[in-house]
């Protein structure tokens, strides 16, 4: 849809120039182009299709996101999505990897046969991680091991405006 924004733009104030022209109309030609412009570009992002999509970042989308060796930051804004992580196998090392969910509403999900780390924070958010707690504010931990060292994957979740749910 993004492709036809110019188009229509360009159309609607050919239309209005003309009917000014042939009825004569003192009316405002800048104020009605401007107008004109804010009023389609408001349609198209009601509508879609004006985000950004690649392999770890979403921006005013919907898709689901999968574990990428190769990329250790995952940002989610004003979107909708899932991010599994499913894919991650244990290895040599710990893999350490950022999650920014911001006006968004996303689901994490984490992988099964991995030992598992997450430092949420979030500030007016509702996260919701694997052992039941819930907060808005602050930070929480959660672990299926006892230390951090031990564990094979780090998640470091940051959710401001978000709702965010982490899941195994």
């Amino acid at each position: 849809m993004r492709a036809y924004f110019w188009g229509i733009f360009l159309v609607l104030s050919g239309i209005f120039l003309l009917l000014k022209h042939f009825f004569n109309l003192n009316i405002s030609t800048a104020r009605v182009i401007v107008g004109l412009f804010l009023t389609l570009l408001g349609l198209f992002i009601l509508l879609g299709n004006t985000g950004y999509v690649d392999n770890h970042n979403i921006i005013f989308s919907e898709k689901s996101l999968s574990y990428r060796a190769d990329s250790d930051e995952y940002t989610i804004v004003f979107s909708r999505s899932s991010l599994d992580l499913s894919a991650f196998e244990p290895g040599d090392g710990q893999v350490e990897i950022e999650v920014n969910s911001i006006f968004s509403d996303a689901d994490i999900i984490l992988p099964k046969d991995a030992k598992v780390y997450v430092k949420a924070s979030g500030a007016f958010c509702r996260t919701s991680l694997p052992d039941g707690a819930s907060f808005s504010f602050g930070d929480h931990i959660y672990t299926d091991e006892s230390k951090r060292e031990n564990a094979d994957l780090i998640i470091n979740l940051s959710s401001v405006f978000a709702d965010t749910r982490v899941e195994r």
